[in-house]
């Protein structure tokens, strides 16, 4: 994306960067590459990268925080809602994969092993209730058993029997899952993290990646006026297209 964003000029840069709320990659740790941000004027796909410029510049009511993270040599992308209000359903993605951007390697190495994820705890801010989980590889859906923390909250979804497999070869091998929650109250802290077992699984205790979800009113307004602008308003104040 950085090559899309140097080519559309530094006054075009400081208004996507306002938009995109300062989206950055940087490093994480153990050494395992990282990129995360939210974006408040297009729809990403729940499972894929980073948008395209052409998505970018699409206005769009959708508003979500994403991030994608190397472990070990599995991806996990984690996207989820930037803003959220009591009464509203909201949704949580994931998915992992052995390759990034997503189905980008016709040819994969099957010399390497495949992939096993055996679990997956989803940590949520006070106030959402866990309704629903689907997980998915392909058009088929995976068998799997919920169990919630009382205290914490946490939501730990465990794969049947040995896990469920990400095969390091050309078929669809990433698994995706959809965590449904009812929001009932917004507090100050909204932050979301995800953390899984299995094959490359994060070290003990620790979290694989992080969210955060406030609420509509707070994320709506700033010190830039309403974010529902977009970002092709804020690009046409700052390049002086008045829409005639």
């Amino acid at each position: 994306m950085g090559g899309h964003l140097m080519r559309a000029g530094g006054a075009v840069l400081a208004a996507l960067t306002i938009a995109a709320g300062g989206m950055t990659v940087g490093v994480g740790t153990a050494g395992a590459a990282s990129s995360s941000g939210h974006w408040d004027t297009h729809c990403p796909p729940p499972y894929l990268g980073w948008p395209s410029s052409a998505e970018l510049l699409t206005p769009c009511d959708g508003q979500e925080f994403g991030s994608v993270v190397k472990v070990g040599d599995t991806y996990l992308g984690y996207y989820g809602p930037d803003g959220a209000a009591p009464g509203e359903e909201v949704k949580f993605r994931m998915w992992f994969s052995l390759e990034y951007p997503l189905d980008s390697n016709p040819t994969p190495d099957v010399s390497q092993p495949d992939r096993v994820i055996t679990t997956v705890t989803h940590h949520v801010p006070r106030g959402m209730e866990f309704r629903a989980v689907e997980v998915t590889s392909g058009s088929r859906r995976l068998d799997q058993t919920t169990a919630v923390d009382p205290v914490t909250g946490d939501v730990t979804i465990t794969a049947p029997g040995d896990g469920w497999v990400i095969p390091n070869d050309a078929t669809l091998n990433t698994i995706y899952m959809t965590m449904t929650y009812r929001v009932t109250e917004v507090g100050e802290d909204g932050t979301s993290r995800i953390t899984f077992t299995g094959t490359d699984s994060p070290v003990s205790g620790k979290w694989a990646a992080t969210g955060n979800t406030r609420s509509h009113q707070e994320f709506m307004e700033g010190p830039f006026g309403s974010a529902s602008l977009g970002i092709t308003a804020l690009v046409g104040a700052v390049l002086g297209d008045t829409g005639s």
